[in-house]
């Protein structure tokens, strides 16, 4: 059996994710309750490219919170 060795693709590693927390529209039902979704805005090679991402949505009307995420875990393809 020939020796196998698994190598990663660092190119194609994003461990960041910039992540945007959004106000969804009330309902008539219950005004005084207000929605909320969390979007994963993209995924990125760097932390720089990920802030960049979420503050690309600074001014959006909706915006509650925003945050990068960083994927500590190592993956290997098999």
């Amino acid at each position: 059996m020939a020796n196998q060795t698994n190598a990663v693709n660092p190119s194609v590693i994003l461990p960041f994710a910039a992540i945007c927390n959004f106000e969804a529209p009330t309902t008539e039902l219950a005004p005084d309750f207000v929605p909320s979704v969390w979007v994963i805005v993209g995924e990125f090679a760097t932390f720089e490219e990920a802030k960049a991402a979420c503050y690309s949505h600074k001014n959006h009307p909706a915006l509650i919170s925003m945050q990068v995420h960083q994927d500590m875990r190592a993956e290997v393809a098999e």
